[in-house]
Protein backbone atom coordinates (compact mmCIF):
# COMPACT_ATOMS: atom_id res chain seq x y z
CA UNK A 1 0.00 0.00 0.00
CA UNK A 2 2.90 2.40 0.46
CA UNK A 3 4.07 1.89 -2.98
CA UNK A 4 0.48 3.21 -4.03
CA UNK A 5 0.82 5.53 -2.19
CA UNK A 6 4.11 6.78 -3.32
CA UNK A 7 3.22 6.09 -6.74
CA UNK A 8 -0.16 8.08 -6.46
CA UNK A 9 1.85 10.91 -4.90
CA UNK A 10 4.56 11.07 -7.68
CA UNK A 11 1.65 10.94 -10.54
CA UNK A 12 0.16 13.94 -8.81
CA UNK A 13 3.68 15.69 -8.75
CA UNK A 14 3.58 15.12 -12.56
CA UNK A 15 0.64 16.35 -13.23
CA UNK A 16 0.53 19.20 -10.88
CA UNK A 17 -2.18 18.48 -8.49
CA UNK A 18 -2.93 16.87 -5.47
CA UNK A 19 -3.28 12.98 -4.40
CA UNK A 20 -6.31 13.69 -3.14
CA UNK A 21 -7.60 15.73 -6.28
CA UNK A 22 -6.66 12.34 -8.26
CA UNK A 23 -8.43 10.48 -5.82
CA UNK A 24 -11.94 12.68 -6.42
CA UNK A 25 -11.54 12.50 -10.30
CA UNK A 26 -11.31 8.50 -9.97
CA UNK A 27 -14.64 8.55 -7.44
CA UNK A 28 -16.32 10.86 -10.12
CA UNK A 29 -15.62 8.31 -13.35
CA UNK A 30 -16.81 5.47 -11.47
CA UNK A 31 -20.49 6.12 -12.03
CA UNK A 32 -19.44 7.00 -15.54
CA UNK A 33 -17.74 3.43 -16.38
CA UNK A 34 -21.11 1.90 -14.82
CA UNK A 35 -23.11 3.54 -17.27
CA UNK A 36 -21.02 3.11 -20.13
CA UNK A 37 -21.35 -1.00 -18.65
CA UNK A 38 -24.82 -0.33 -18.16
CA UNK A 39 -24.97 0.59 -21.84
CA UNK A 40 -23.57 -1.74 -23.33
CA UNK A 41 -26.01 -4.68 -21.79
CA UNK A 42 -28.54 -2.80 -22.81
CA UNK A 43 -27.52 -2.04 -26.69
CA UNK A 44 -27.03 -5.96 -26.49
CA UNK A 45 -30.20 -6.60 -25.32
CA UNK A 46 -32.26 -4.10 -28.10
CA UNK A 47 -29.79 -6.00 -30.46
CA UNK A 48 -30.70 -9.37 -29.72
CA UNK A 49 -34.04 -9.64 -29.68
CA UNK A 50 -35.08 -8.20 -33.09
CA UNK A 51 -32.07 -10.68 -34.57
CA UNK A 52 -34.01 -13.86 -32.77
CA UNK A 53 -36.92 -12.70 -33.79
CA UNK A 54 -35.98 -12.04 -37.36
CA UNK A 55 -34.13 -15.54 -37.58
CA UNK A 56 -37.48 -17.10 -36.29
CA UNK A 57 -39.52 -15.37 -39.05
CA UNK A 58 -36.65 -16.51 -41.72
CA UNK A 59 -36.57 -20.02 -41.01
CA UNK A 60 -40.12 -20.14 -41.61
CA UNK A 61 -40.12 -18.43 -44.69
CA UNK A 62 -37.02 -19.51 -46.25
CA UNK A 63 -38.43 -22.22 -48.38
CA UNK A 64 -40.84 -19.58 -49.90
CA UNK A 65 -38.02 -16.81 -50.17
CA UNK A 66 -35.48 -19.34 -51.93
CA UNK A 67 -37.16 -21.84 -54.02
CA UNK A 68 -34.07 -23.26 -55.75
CA UNK A 69 -31.16 -21.75 -53.75
CA UNK A 70 -31.15 -21.67 -50.02
CA UNK A 71 -27.29 -20.16 -50.08
CA UNK A 72 -27.43 -16.73 -50.58
CA UNK A 73 -26.19 -13.29 -49.04
CA UNK A 74 -28.81 -13.86 -46.33
CA UNK A 75 -26.49 -16.50 -45.35
CA UNK A 76 -23.60 -14.34 -45.14
CA UNK A 77 -25.68 -11.27 -43.53
CA UNK A 78 -26.89 -13.62 -40.68
CA UNK A 79 -23.31 -15.37 -39.72
CA UNK A 80 -21.75 -11.53 -39.56
CA UNK A 81 -24.55 -10.41 -37.22
CA UNK A 82 -24.13 -13.42 -35.24
CA UNK A 83 -20.46 -13.30 -34.91
CA UNK A 84 -20.99 -9.48 -33.83
CA UNK A 85 -23.71 -10.23 -31.08
CA UNK A 86 -21.51 -12.64 -29.94
CA UNK A 87 -18.52 -10.02 -29.28
CA UNK A 88 -21.38 -8.17 -27.51
CA UNK A 89 -22.06 -11.21 -25.41
CA UNK A 90 -18.03 -11.48 -24.47
CA UNK A 91 -17.64 -8.14 -23.88
CA UNK A 92 -21.11 -7.68 -21.64
CA UNK A 93 -19.63 -10.76 -19.54
CA UNK A 94 -15.86 -9.65 -19.12
CA UNK A 95 -17.37 -6.01 -17.86
CA UNK A 96 -20.15 -7.21 -15.67
CA UNK A 97 -17.86 -7.28 -12.64
CA UNK A 98 -16.57 -3.97 -13.05
CA UNK A 99 -20.00 -2.26 -13.92
CA UNK A 100 -21.28 -3.54 -10.28
CA UNK A 101 -18.16 -3.01 -8.64
CA UNK A 102 -18.12 0.69 -10.05
CA UNK A 103 -21.68 1.32 -8.94
CA UNK A 104 -21.62 -0.29 -5.69
CA UNK A 105 -17.91 0.32 -4.76
CA UNK A 106 -16.46 3.57 -6.43
CA UNK A 107 -13.79 3.41 -4.15
CA UNK A 108 -12.73 -0.55 -4.88
CA UNK A 109 -13.26 0.65 -8.87
CA UNK A 110 -10.79 3.46 -8.55
CA UNK A 111 -8.45 1.31 -6.93
CA UNK A 112 -8.11 -1.49 -9.41
CA UNK A 113 -8.18 1.40 -11.92
CA UNK A 114 -4.95 2.66 -10.29
CA UNK A 115 -3.16 -0.72 -9.72
CA UNK A 116 -4.66 -1.38 -13.77
CA UNK A 117 -2.52 1.40 -14.75
CA UNK A 118 0.58 0.38 -12.57
CA UNK A 119 1.27 -2.74 -13.50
Amino acid sequence: MENLTKLLNELAVKLGTTTEFLWEILLKQAPIDAIVGISLIVLFLILIIPYVMYIKWFSKHCNELYKEDKESIHTVFCVIILIIMFALFIANICEINNTITAIFNPEYWALKEILKYIK
